[in-house]
């Protein structure tokens, strides 16, 4: 075997661990394309599924606050409250087919959330809305700054899934799609992002009334502080606007072998009101030191072959007749 054609197989071999060390996903329904029960109640019991549907999703859904059961809906593998919706590809900026909320009380168009877009029945917004991420499906439309009058206190909390048979130490990578939004019936200009953390515990939130966020700030930067956790930064989102899907790869080690990775949105200001889109969330290994190295040990090989040949493969040909 000559040194070329070991140091491809040696490259090869890299790529191939590499691979298989990425094949592992971690997450479960990372689209949100299965819905379930979180409690018992007049709905059915906790775990049951629930037909695919526009809904105010955890402990405030709808279900319980509006239609007159109980037994709030999450997407299947999740835990979440607070003030945060998932909708069904292309539902989400029409008003008549909107989900139902805990604040509202009735079941018209003017009580389901929405949010601004092209597909509204009345006062449409050419903003470019896209009803689905690039993963396909279902999405979560997360608020990113309400506090709540009546004394439950904070409203946005994060979206969180327990992940277990980690290797301390190793390193992780988690994908999503995230983008920027507006409630329908309201204007001006917002900004908004995501934190994610995998960590013992959730992301950390402040819990009493008001004690979250002021008026024109955003409220990460009155959150406690968070070491496991990462920021996507903020976009800005014009008025009545939404800024189009966009992909993010975060690298974590894990410190222990089971960890909660969760999701909460920011950005601000209230009242206008500002909402993070999420989906086709995904968690793998990422390579090791020790598999990057073999890879460019094995380019390395290539490259010092080729080299030594003049910097191509040699070729033979029969040589020609006289």
């Amino acid at each position: 075997m000559t040194g070329i054609k070991r140091a491809i197989m040696a490259a090869m071999a890299a790529f191939t661990i590499a691979g298989s060390a990425q094949a592992a996903e971690w997450v479960v329904n990372g689209n949100f394309t299965d819905l379930s029960l979180i409690a018992d109640g007049t709905w059915g019991n906790a775990g049951d599924s629930v037909a695919a549907g526009n809904y105010q999703i955890g402990a405030l859904s709808d279900r319980g606050a509006v239609l007159g059961g109980t037994g709030g809906v999450t997407p299947t593998g999740w835990v979440t409250s607070g003030y945060n919706f998932v909708f069904q590809a292309g539902q989400a900026d029409n008003a008549s087919i909107g989900a139902l909320t805990n604040f509202s009380g009735g079941t018209g168009p003017g009580d389901r959330f929405s949010l601004n877009g092209p597909n509204q029945p009345m006062n449409a917004v050419n903003n470019g809305f896209v009803g689905e991420s690039p993963a396909g499906g279902a999405f979560l439309v997360m608020d990113s700054n309400l506090v709540d009058t009546s004394d439950i206190g904070n409203l946005t909390l994060p979206i969180s899934q327990t992940i277990n048979g980690l290797t301390v130490g190793n390193m992780y990578k988690v994908s999503f799609y995230w983008a920027a939004a507006q409630q329908y019936g309201f204007t001006g200009e917002t900004f908004e992002g995501f934190r994610v953390g995998l960590g013992d515990t959730v992301i950390p939130t402040n819990s009493g009334p008001n004690e979250q966020f002021d008026d024109t700030e955003a409220n990460i930067e009155n959150l406690p502080a968070c070491s496991f956790c990462k920021d996507t930064g903020f976009v800005v989102n014009p008025d009545q606007g939404f800024t189009d899907w966009r992909k993010v790869d975060f690298y974590f080690t894990a410190s222990n072998s089971t960890q909660v990775l969760s999701f909460l949105a920011t950005g601000g200001p209230q009242g206008q009101p500002p909402f993070s889109l999420l989906d086709g969330i995904s968690m793998t290994d990422a390579p090791e030191p020790t598999t990057w190295a073999m890879m460019l040990i094995g380019f390395g090989a290539v490259g010092g072959a080729l080299r030594r040949r003049g910097g191509k493969l040699a070729t033979t040909r029969p040589a020609l007749a006289a």
